[in-house]
């Protein structure tokens, strides 16, 4: 598990130091993401058309 956790950490690492605001900034960002994921109607789909 801490295998994983290292793992996942490493893009933010810099010589050992990891960069906390750029963490929670891809934090904050994925949040948003999965909060309109959860959020958005299935049933309504894309309108694509509109946009064409």
């Amino acid at each position: 598990m801490k295998t994983l956790i290292n793992h996942f950490l490493q893009p933010f690492r810099d010589g050992g130091r990891i960069y906390r605001s750029l963490l929670v900034l891809y934090l904050l960002i994925n949040l948003v993401v999965l909060r309109n994921a959860v959020l958005h109607d299935p049933h309504i789909g894309y309108d694509a058309i509109g946009y064409l």
